[in-house]
């Protein structure tokens, strides 16, 4: 009864240790900042243009403002598997794309992140600002393997 009652408030009461781990950092510190926002459909010259930027993940938002994620690696296969003669690549086309991953602000904590990932059964959540503009802004990337990653450090 007194579990219930908690939950209901919003209060934890498990003091697990990775929980109290979890707890005591924010998904920005752990969080991929290597992100790159881009438009659905790219010419070529701007897809060769991501992959010698150095960032891990581009970030497109659909029409119903969901990002969908895709690794910059992905985008090198496919454009070694490309024709010479294709002008534009629809990023939302490639197999790889990631279409259902999930927001989390910059506010939350990696035990939030983590309870996200386990309702949902997401392995990768994408990071925005808390309000306003910046909600529209996709600050990083974290995966199942940031929080496992530090919470074994």
């Amino acid at each position: 009864v007194y579990h219930v009652l908690m939950r209901e408030r919003g209060l934890d009461y498990r003091n697990a240790p990775i929980n109290q781990a979890l707890r005591r950092a924010g998904v920005a510190s752990v969080m991929d900042k290597n992100v790159l926002q881009m438009e659905r459909v790219i010419s070529m010259a701007a897809a060769r243009k991501a992959l010698e930027s150095n960032q891990h993940w581009i970030a497109v938002y659909a029409d119903n403002g969901q990002a969908s994620l895709l690794a910059i690696a992905d985008l090198a296969v496919h454009l070694s598997n490309l024709a010479a003669d294709s002008s534009e690549i629809d990023l939302f086309s490639l197999s790889t794309v990631i279409k259902d991953s999930t927001p989390v602000t910059i506010l939350e904590t990696m035990q939030e992140a983590y309870e996200i990932m386990k309702a949902t059964g997401i392995e990768l959540l994408y990071v925005t600002g808390a309000n306003g503009k910046s909600a529209r802004r996709i600050y990083g990337v974290i995966t199942r393997e940031h929080i496992e990653r530090h919470y074994r450090a």
